[in-house]
């Protein structure tokens, strides 16, 4: 049973394609394995702040208490917040902080953008101004060549003299 090369070649196409989608069904599957797992931690970091160099106030999360710690050569616990209200509006006030920071991203984002554009036109701006003095150099260039055949026949003109 002899196949073609053309039938084996789209075979092998075929397999392959399948191989990548297959490959990215498993990616996509392990990636929502792994959130599920992250938020099922009976720990997690829910927030900190750097106060120099090695040196930050963390809060944790263990549980159903917050631990607020020092974190720099050695690690402190400062204060354990066990109380509910006090954790739900820490939580609350971290969750606008996050919505804050995002809302800063994108207007950064936006400014990207904005500078991006502004340069590319400036840069068009630049690729036009080029072309225009190139085009008056390129102008000018017939004008040059009669002016070194000037000096060409002076300058062989003045060597005929002095022989």
């Amino acid at each position: 049973m002899e196949t073609s090369y053309y039938g084996q070649l789209l075979w092998v196409i075929i397999v392959l394609i399948a191989i990548i989608a297959a490959i990215v069904l498993l990616i996509r599957w392990l990636g929502r394995k792994n959130q599920h797992f992250f938020q099922k931690k009976a720990m997690r970091i829910v927030g900190g702040v750097g106060l120099g160099p090695s040196k930050s106030i963390q809060i944790v999360e263990i549980g159903s208490k917050l631990y607020i710690l020092g974190v720099g050569e050695d690690i402190n616990v400062i204060d354990t917040l066990a109380d509910p209200e006090e954790i739900s509006q820490l939580m609350k006030q971290f969750e606008l902080e996050g919505r804050e920071t995002a809302s800063l991203l994108s207007t950064i984002e936006k400014l990207k953008t904005r500078l991006n554009r502004n340069r590319a036109k400036s840069e068009e701006v630049d690729e036009a101004d080029f072309k225009q003095l190139f085009e008056q150099k390129l102008q000018g260039m017939p004008d040059r060549k009669e002016q070194m055949e000037d000096w060409l026949q002076e300058d062989t003109r003045d060597r005929s003299r002095d022989s």
